[in-house]
């Protein structure tokens, strides 16, 4: 697995939990805006930033797609989300706090 040097911590603190998910384990997690959810792994995935190869900025990191099954409390993070919408976890916006259930 080639690790973007800035998700370190989101790989070996969180995405390693996530790929190991079946779909029917439960997950709490929390954002330090606030935002807390329950959420299902949908799957997980290598993504880009969508810029061109050869651009400077240009950049591949790891995500997991999650199901939003119960909200908690929304902040920010999850502003114009709904349960049962899926939503992208990655390391623009890793978690402070995951519990499996």
């Amino acid at each position: 697995m080639i690790i973007n040097k800035n998700e370190e911590f989101f790989i070996n603190n969180f995405f390693k939990q996530f790929e190991s998910a079946k779909n029917s384990d439960l997950f709490r997690i929390e954002w330090s805006d606030g935002s807390a959810a329950e959420v299902s792994v949908d799957t997980t995935y290598e993504d880009d930033n969508g810029l061109e190869l050869d651009d400077v900025n240009y950049e591949e990191y790891w995500s997991v797609a999650v199901e939003i099954r119960k909200i908690y409390k929304k902040g920010m993070l999850l502003d114009g989300y709904n349960e049962g919408d899926l939503f992208e976890i990655n390391y623009h916006n890793t978690p402070s706090k995951v519990t499996k259930f």
